[in-house]
């Protein structure tokens, strides 16, 4: 128990660094231990403090991000193999054979002084594992321009993750929502039941129930009402965390959009619907069944949920994940271009991959530092830690696109949902018991048995 409580909060260690550079060390150090038995909770803690859960969504935000580094990558090798052809050891083919060579040298290639956060001995390194890392998967287009890895086994794995991913975005659109107008319309909604006032006079409000059922019946529903609001209320302060870290990651908006909006609708319809559905039921089991129907619904897109289990992945998997991508792309070159050696002779020598005293990389044949996909922005420290609040990082996805990230999207709208949930605990189960179905006058049980 010493050694998890040591590891609880690993941002409060002496030392421990969360700089790009230092998570980049951090990164190169878990993937030589995760070799041996030496690996341990400190890692997991410290990806679980940058990274945010994981979900279908974010999981395919970060491929679909992956796969556009790589396309890039790949295509600017090619270039670079067209230019460097005719070097000795080169094979004479394609332009495609010469690159696949190129790839090939990388990995024997002497990367000099390279950053690492536990071993003197890595400090001569070979195989240069931010670039490794991308030009690892080749990438093909389709004809509406959607990227896909050119494995067989990675693109069918890739095309199952994009259909469920799919099918779970209407199941969590179209079900609380087609719920919510079946049981809004069904005969059981007392709020248009037409006896909306008569429900509020004194001798309603202290005749609940007329028999034992009904009586269990309601203080299940209450207590359900209760709970679930619990839950939800609870995920949504863990999403509106979640975004806080999500903002400094390099991901795909093409799929954080929709995350967001389909987990708010989610949070809400369930909470508005919940109250509608127990009207209908007659047994308590019925309740418990409901509530937990519609739980599964909002917790369907995450990685640890039964939905997703085809998967073999977890948080901890997709918190390594998307911070060794992040910390990949803090230490790859916006230019392949910048790593060539200019007088370089044969493909031995044709990469030049160094690093200075102070851990920055440098460009091939210069002292310069080389401009790599992500950097703190020109108004911020590069000493600044990632997690530090305002962080203002620049975001490369090619030669030509870049942006700034750091920023924390979707917050106004997590936090109206957040203030509402608020409201409706409160106002949701004393309503619900109040406008049951009437003891008496018009609409009662004892007016409809006589």
């Amino acid at each position: 128990m010493q050694s998890s409580s040591y590891a609880e909060d690993v941002t409060a260690q002496e030392g421990v660094n969360q700089t790009l550079s230092g998570l980049y060390s951090q990164t190169l150090s878990e993937q030589r231990k995760m070799k041996t038995d030496d690996h341990s909770l400190f890692h997991i803690r410290l990806w679980g403090n940058v990274a945010p859960s994981g979900n279908i969504y974010r999981l395919n935000s970060l491929i679909a991000e992956r796969l556009k580094h790589s396309d890039d990558l790949w295509t600017q090798l090619r270039e670079i193999a067209g230019a460097k052809c005719q070097l000795s050891g080169m094979p004479g083919g394609s332009t495609e054979d010469c690159a696949d060579n190129l790839y090939q040298a990388l990995q024997t290639t002497k990367v000099d002084n390279c950053p690492t956060a536990d071993s003197e001995s890595a400090k001569n390194m070979t195989s240069f594992k931010p670039l490794d890392e991308f030009l690892g998967t080749k990438v093909t287009s389709t004809f509406w321009g959607l990227l896909l890895p050119e494995d067989s086994d990675e693109q069918s794995a890739y095309k199952k993750n994009l259909f469920v991913s799919l099918v779970i975005m209407s199941i969590q659109f179209l079900a609380p929502l087609l719920i919510f107008i079946n049981q809004w319309t069904s005969e059981t909604n007392f709020i248009v039941d037409g006896y909306f006032w008569t429900k509020f006079e004194p001798r309603e409000l202290f005749c609940l129930t007329d028999t034992l059922t009904e009586a269990l019946t309601m203080l299940m529903g209450v207590l359900f009402l209760i709970l679930v609001n619990i839950v939800i209320r609870s995920y949504v302060d863990s999403e509106i965390s979640n975004l806080e870290k999500q903002c400094r990651l390099c991901l795909s908006r093409w799929w954080t959009f929709p995350n967001a909006l389909a987990n708010a609708w989610c949070c809400v319809m369930t909470v508005l619907v919940l109250p509608l559905l127990f009207w209908s039921e007659l047994r308590p089991t019925d309740i418990v069944l409901d509530a937990l129907g519609l739980l599964f619904i909002f917790t369907i897109d995450d990685l640890a949920g039964d939905a997703m289990a085809y998967l073999e992945r977890d948080d901890t998997d997709f918190q390594r994940m998307a911070v060794w991508h992040t910390a990949f792309l803090s230490q790859c070159p916006v230019k392949v271009s910048d790593l060539i050696n200019p007088n370089a002779t044969s493909l031995q020598d044709v990469w030049q991959i160094r690093y200075n005293a102070n851990g920055k990389l440098l460009q091939a044949g210069t002292d310069q530092p080389c401009q790599t996909r992500l950097h703190m922005d020109a108004s911020a420290d590069e000493g600044t830690q990632i997690v530090a609040e305002n962080v203002s990082m620049r975001y490369h996805k090619n030669r030509t696109e870049n942006r700034l990230i750091g920023h924390v999207d979707y917050f106004v709208m997590w936090q109206f949902v957040r203030i509402l949930l608020q409201i409706l605990q409160w106002v949701i189960p004393p309503a619900w018991v109040i406008l049951s179905q009437p003891c008496y006058g018009p609409g009662s049980v004892r007016i409809v048995a006589n």
